[in-house]
């Protein structure tokens, strides 16, 4: 979500042997300079705006391949240009400073790959794909929105059964924008009389101030939980009348959901998700695994367990688990051959910082161009055993750390 800071309006004028008047033109224009690009949306006629694309088109999109390659461009700005060329509603977290810059040079790859690229290169953040949009932020976060959506996707269900109310009804699907300096109270509140809904405690939305936006059409409850988790809540719905009360993501009770299971990838899931949680009930069906679980055990379990169908090439199994940890996320790579050089960048296009010492040297870049067999990695395995396994007959040594992955040739 495009976030205003007081800042930006105030730029800082260090300049003390400037007269006045240069002084005050140089202020005005930093001010115009900030401005215009946060005020042009608002010219633009409703014609003249892109659709948005969601579902089936939105995941082509995303699995469509392209070659990205920036340096120091702000992560903002890398954004909307994705956005741009590809009709994908992509948004920042209000947590994400837009201003970072960030370099990048993925190789041909999805489009998703690039955007996990880019959020691999900020702290301890991640992209998630939903129906209508791309959402990068947190991870510890935002890895929770694909779990809220499924239980307000229940709770639709038991709202369909209602009379509509004067206002609407409240699994309608709503044209979702806002104007420029919107607050995501007025946001919510707007929406909410749309759809017959009542907020009983709306004083609980931080206040904040949120750039222009236009987003696919989606219900209250879609909306509210893509607003609210960026302040760590959630809306907790009424199963009887149209009616939420907004709630910490901290205080939800654990509750039972089932996840769909890729059958090629059970056995590798079954193995990792029980050295992890070896007490952990789970019901495990031909293509599901069911339990009971605190929202954040769930989260962990779709990020282990995310359909390679939405666009990834990735050489990981699925995305990075809330741990981030490249130790327990499970890796395999199908090829026959390659030189280190490659298989390096190929990692490292799919979001996976490898540091290798002394890498532009003469001696190490020759030693990477060692061609390498790749036959035996094709089984997924934990990163802590598969860097290892992969490289150890190429390398001094190899480690495995959390974050990132550093070869000593």
């Amino acid at each position: 979500m495009a976030l205003l800071r007081a800042a930006d309006f105030n730029p800082v004028d260090t300049s003390s042997a400037m007269t006045p008047t240069i002084r005050s033109l140089q202020v005005t224009l930093r001010r115009l300079a900030l401005l215009v690009p946060l005020i042009i949306p608002s010219f633009l006629a409703a014609d003249d705006r892109p659709t948005p694309i969601s579902g089936k088109r939105l995941q082509q999109s995303l699995a469509e391949k392209i070659s990205w390659s920036t340096r120091n461009v702000p992560i903002g700005t890398q954004l909307a240009d994705l956005q741009a060329q590809s009709g994908i509603t992509i948004l920042r977290d209000r947590r994400i400073n837009p201003r970072t810059p960030v370099s990048a040079d993925t190789g041909f790859v999805s489009r998703l790959d690039v955007l996990r690229h880019l959020a691999a290169k900020l702290p301890d953040s991640t992209v998630v794909p939903t129906e209508h949009y791309v959402l990068l932020g947190p991870a510890p976060s935002v890895r929770l929105l694909p779990v809220l959506l499924e239980l307000s996707e229940a709770q639709q269900a038991r709202w369909k059964r209602l009379a509509p109310s004067p206002g609407g009804h409240p699994t309608r699907l709503l044209p979702v924008s806002w104007k420029q300096l919107a607050t995501p109270r007025d946001i919510l509140t707007a929406a909410a009389t749309e759809s017959g809904i009542r907020i009983d405690n709306p004083q609980a939305i931080p206040h904040d101030v949120w750039n222009a936006a236009e987003l696919p059409r989606m219900t209250f409850l879609e909306l509210a939980c893509l607003v609210l988790i960026q302040f760590d809540l959630y809306p907790v719905a009424d199963p009887d009348s149209p009616r939420i009360t907004i709630t910490p993501i901290s205080a939800a009770p654990p509750c039972e959901l089932r996840h769909a299971v890729a059958s090629r990838d059970k056995s590798a899931v079954t193995a990792e998700w029980n050295r992890r949680h070896p007490d952990l009930q789970v019901r495990w069906a031909t293509s599901s695994a069911t339990f009971t679980a605190d929202l954040a055990t769930h989260a962990e379990f779709r990020s282990l367990t995310a359909d390679s169908t939405a666009g990834s090439d990735s050489t990981a199994l699925n995305t990075k688990p809330l741990t981030d940890s490249l130790r327990t996320r499970l890796f395999q790579l199908k090829a026959e051959r390659a030189t280190l050089a490659a298989v390096v960048e190929s990692f490292r296009s799919n979001g996976v910082p490898i540091e290798i010492p002394g890498e532009t040297t003469p001696e190490i870049q020759k030693r990477l161009k060692t061609l390498i067999p790749l036959d035996q990695a094709s089984r997924k395995l934990p990163g802590s055993e598969f860097f290892p396994a992969l490289l150890k007959d190429h390398v001094q040594s190899v480690e495995v750390l959390d974050t990132k992955i550093i070869l000593h040739p």
